[in-house]
């Protein structure tokens, strides 16, 4: 996937970031709303979902079905709207399928699952000495 999506921001993830927030906030208030608003902000939802895959952001994703799971648990447990909040929930998810499929975000995630990733390998690195660094020097390192 080549010419990742900013916008107004300089980082890819920046904006994942911005637009996972506003999406899962839409999809949140059209199960709550009835009527013409509601349908405009689950068009609007969806179309955050496509931008969100435009970024790129693998981040920005998990946050999205992060929030969107939430969402969906909560509109299930409630009595009122239950369909209307989980219906508003499951078309941006609906949207972020086909985003995904013709972005081609699929090759980046598979690229994070595989390890080809140079960002994914070196937090692996990461991740796996840092509790040895901790246990051999527990009041940590250098002087202060």
């Amino acid at each position: 996937m080549s010419g990742r999506w900013t916008i107004f921001f300089e980082n890819p993830n920046m904006t994942a970031a911005v637009i996972a927030e506003v999406g899962v906030l839409l999809s949140v208030l059209c199960g709550r709303v009835r009527g013409v608003l509601g349908v405009f902000l689950a068009v609007f939802a969806a179309g955050s979902a496509v931008a969100l895959a435009a970024t790129g952001s693998r981040g920005g994703l998990v946050a999205f079905l992060v929030g969107v799971g939430i969402a969906s648990v909560a509109a299930l447990r409630g009595r009122r709207g239950a369909r209307r909040g989980f219906a508003a929930v499951l078309l941006p998810l609906a949207a972020l399928a086909v985003a995904v499929a013709v972005f081609n975000f699929g090759g980046r995630i598979g690229k994070a699952v595989r390890g080809q990733d140079a960002s994914v390998g070196n937090r692996l690195v990461i991740w796996r000495t840092v509790p040895r660094m901790m246990a051999d020097a527990p009041d940590g390192w250098g002087v202060g």
